[in-house]
């Protein structure tokens, strides 16, 4: 194999080159691979495909019958919005005992007065015994010692207990939440309903179908060796082809991934996310992006 000479006036169309070559796997030289590189600072995909990024199909996390289903197609929807609801009557009735016992601390008061109480006659026997010995029994003195002991004892059982009632609450909370449906976590407009009020769903069951086109994904492709100068995060505009009103519009986006996979042995696909200004672009129309090599 000839010796690639390394010459300092290449600059990064040289690294481009000698990466070229190795991917060929040819003995050429430096200037011969140059021949592969992109010759201009842009590259450009001509046959895009238009395609959504963000949609769902929104479901129940349980089975059960629809109480709450008051969007239409078209509606918009607001991030992390309640969509629909499964009847929840039952679930809503654990959750207020569960409040309840959570709330009321009685036990623990009631313990925390009852072991002050078994420390004062503790203290008051020992005190007595001082001023005249024998007054209280050692026996009698051990059985108030066990009480204060057990006072103590009741305390953190009936704290244990809150602590317990404290997460049963929120175990309700949580199981009250897959009565719910939600909408994801961006603004989106609903595109189809599928269920109706008062139909039995099953877990998993399809409910709503939601979109956003408020960004969009353009897939394009360009040769092997224009590939090499694309990197994610690389700046891109794209122009519909079609309908004419629209052609001089540019829609900026970014690179999210150049795939490493060349198909037929003369693409590779480049995938960009583009800011769908007034929600112009729609899915499936044709379009060109212009890649914006950075240096």
């Amino acid at each position: 194999m000839k010796r690639v000479k390394w010459m300092a006036t290449c600059g990064a169309a040289g690294v481009l080159s000698l990466a070229a070559a190795s991917w060929f796997g040819t003995s050429q030289s430096v200037v011969e691979a140059q021949n592969f590189a992109p010759k201009s600072s842009t590259i450009t995909a001509k046959d895009c495909a238009i395609a959504i990024i963000d949609s769902a199909l929104l479901a129940a996390d349980r089975p059960g019958i629809l109480d709450y289903l008051e969007l239409e197609d078209g509606d918009e929807v607001q991030a992390n919005q309640k969509v629909a609801g499964l009847k929840d009557g039952v679930a809503r009735s654990a959750l207020a005992t569960a409040t309840e016992k959570a709330r009321n601390d009685v036990q623990e008061r009631y313990a925390d007065k009852a072991t002050q109480f078994a420390n004062k006659e503790l203290e008051i026997a020992k005190d007595a015994n001082l001023k005249l010995p024998g007054t209280v029994p050692l026996l009698e003195v051990q059985k108030l010692v066990l009480a204060a002991e057990r006072g103590s004892l009741q305390v953190e059982q009936a704290q244990a207990e809150r602590t317990i009632a404290i997460l049963t609450k929120g175990e309700a909370e949580e199981n009250l939440k897959t009565y719910e449906v939600m909408a994801p976590p961006y603004d989106c407009r609903v595109s189809k309903v599928l269920k109706k009020k008062g139909e039995a769903v099953r877990q998993g069951d399809p409910i709503i179908e939601v979109i956003s086109t408020r960004r969009m994904k353009i897939e394009g492709y360009v040769t092997p060796a224009e590939s090499f100068a694309i990197k994610p995060g690389d700046v891109v505009a794209v122009q519909l082809r079609e309908p004419a009103e629209y052609a001089n519009m540019k829609f900026p986006g970014v690179v999210k991934f150049v795939d490493p996979r060349v198909v037929g042995g003369k693409q590779v696909m480049v995938t960009a996310y583009v800011n769908n200004t007034k929600e112009i672009l729609k899915d499936g129309l044709p379009a060109v992006m212009t890649i914006q090599i950075s240096r």
